[in-house]
């Protein structure tokens, strides 16, 4: 168990250099059940786009229901 924890560390160490590490606030938790009302979203795909659209950056997916949030700016993975 002890190299799979490495190889986590090692993981996160990797992403932290290359991405923007952005908090999960209660801004973003508001933001994101607003986002979730009436549709039928993941509560993770509801974090993931209030957290893409607050920072203005698109999220990259090929997940059609995407499409239904307006301000979302998305890359298709085709």
């Amino acid at each position: 168990m002890g190299g799979e924890w490495e190889v986590a560390r090692l993981r996160c160490a990797i992403m932290e250099r290359d991405f923007a590490v952005v908090p999960f606030d209660g801004e973003l938790a508001v933001m994101s059940a607003e986002l979730r009302h009436g549709h039928d979203f993941s509560l993770a795909d509801g974090a993931i786009a209030a957290t893409a659209i607050r920072e203005d950056c698109p999220i990259i997916s090929d997940d059609p229901h995407f499409n239904e949030i307006q301000g979302l700016k998305v890359r298709w993975i085709e």
